[in-house]
This record gives structure tokens, sequence and C-alpha cells, in this order.
């Protein structure tokens, strides 16, 4: 299974739609996923963990997946092991030339960037702040400060 492939149907696959691509989330996306979570402090600070990480790599996928809807391309996003694939689908029109490749590419990390700003909108707006603190040290992150 490559990483660029969607991986093969299982019985286990969740499929739904959504905006009207399909979505097909792998088995071992929740797999790696947990035990990406195992350090979590209990069994709600894991099952929130799920959450935002699902949230999020779908709405990654949904970015790439609209910006080719825009071009007249079909698609359905997989959610697997490594994170999500969108996965073009028949043309409906002529092939991406490479400015509209390089929107469909920036698309789904615009689309975090959205999701990201619209959390710390909601943040400020319940009356909490977003103050900067370092990851690792060295890189500047925001972080969601609510009163209590």
């Amino acid at each position: 299974m490559s990483l660029f492939q969607p991986p093969p149907i299982t019985r286990f696959d969740l499929h739904f739609t959504l905006f009207g691509f399909p979505v097909r989330v792998h088995p071992l996306f929740w797999l790696v996923v947990i035990v990406f979570g195992l350090s979590s402090a209990s069994i709600t600070a894991l099952l929130i963990w799920v959450v935002v990480v699902f949230i999020s790599i779908l709405v990654h996928e949904l970015g790439h997946a609209f910006a080719m809807r825009m071009y007249g391309l079909d698609s359905r996003i997989v959610l697997h092991m490594a994170g999500g694939l969108t996965v073009p689908g028949g043309w409906a029109g002529a092939a991406l030339g490479r400015g509209e490749e390089i929107i469909v590419s920036f698309a789904g990390p615009l689309a975090g960037f959205l999701l990201a700003g619209l959390v710390m909108g909601g943040v400020v707006g319940l009356g909490g702040s977003i103050r900067i603190a370092p990851a690792f040290g060295i890189i500047p992150l925001p972080v969601a400060v609510m009163p209590l």
C-alpha cells in the first residue's frame, strides 16, 4: 500500500457523503490516531484527540476536494493510516493547468488555517483569549486560554 494510493476497501470502512463528496475512513486511520493519542491523560482527552484529528484531516482534504470541484474535477476523500487523500475522479473539463494544480495543492492547508481562525474566533467570542507559547522551545503556536 502506497501513501499516495487509497488503501484496499475493507468491510470495516466507514462510508458517508459530505458536501457531495464520498468519504471513506479506513479502520487503520482510527488505530493510528489512537496510538498517537495514547499518552493522553484520560479517556476523555483521548476521545477529544481522536475527534480533533479526524475533523482537522477531513477539513484539509475537503479543501483539496472543493478546489478540484471548482475546476470541474470530481473527487472522493479517503482517510487512512497516513492521514488523508483526495482522489480525483472523472474530468468534467480539460486537464488542470500548473496554476490550477498549485491552487488545488494549497487549498488543503488554507482550509486548515481557516478552521484554526474560526476556532480562535470562537474562543475569543466565548470570553477566552489566545496567547503564543513555544512548542519544543522554538516554534510559536497559538494556545487557547479559557477563564475558569
